[in-house]
């Protein structure tokens, strides 16, 4: 999740630090210091699992399906989606 927040606030113009260590973890902006991303523990899921895996080579070779978008491709995508949603509500 990290990696995933790192990169849809780099795509915003802002640089975080993570300081902290597990629920306590924080982002911070480099620039201003403002907090922008705390953990909520209310949102965890109830039996919380440390790691997900996933296998692409099952998916390449049971559905004959491979990705074309690079994960930090997506990020931006999903980012750029979210502003404009933002920007059709503000309307």
């Amino acid at each position: 999740m990290r990696e995933f927040v790192d990169l849809a606030f780099r795509e915003l113009g802002m640089e975080l630090e993570f300081v902290g260590e597990g629920v306590e973890e924080k982002g911070i902006d480099r620039r201003s210091g403002k907090v922008r991303v705390a953990l909520n523990p209310c949102y965890f899921r109830p039996t919380e699992v440390e790691f997900l895996i996933g296998n692409p080579a099952k998916a390449k070779a049971e559905l004959g399906s491979e990705p074309n978008t690079k994960f930090s491709e997506l990020v931006a995508i999903m980012t750029q989606s979210d502003l404009a949603l933002i920007g059709k509500q503000s309307e």
